[in-house]
């Protein structure tokens, strides 16, 4: 589908009236990239074109392996029981990615 922008349009806004989402602009930005460099500078008159929205992912019904992690017991989220607690500082020292020599390194030379 084809459409033609006008005075006081914005990519947000257009996102918004054809996929019911307006943060879906990018979606419309990234397909019109040879018409348009700057998603908030469209001007009137540009031909853009709109992109078939992406379909929504399946959603995680009873039975997927995902389930459990989002609605584990204890509500959503990665559940760590068994985890034992650590004081920072506890653990092994880590060593420092950069060479005694880089002006980034800040450990013990």
């Amino acid at each position: 589908m084809f459409y033609v922008i006008e005075k006081g349009h914005r990519l947000w806004a257009l996102a918004k009236r054809v996929y019911g989402d307006g943060n879906a602009y990018p979606l419309i930005f990234e397909a019109n990239r040879e018409v348009i460099k700057d998603p908030d500078l469209i001007f009137v008159g540009q031909k853009i074109r709109i992109p078939r929205a992406v379909p929504a992912p399946p959603s995680l019904a009873d039975g997927h392996p995902l389930q459990a992690f989002m609605h584990g017991p204890g509500g959503p989220g990665l559940h760590l029981s068994g985890v034992t607690p650590q004081t920072p500082g506890s653990g092994p020292p880590i060593k420092s990615p950069w060479p005694p020599s880089s002006p980034r390194h800040t450990g013990p030379r």
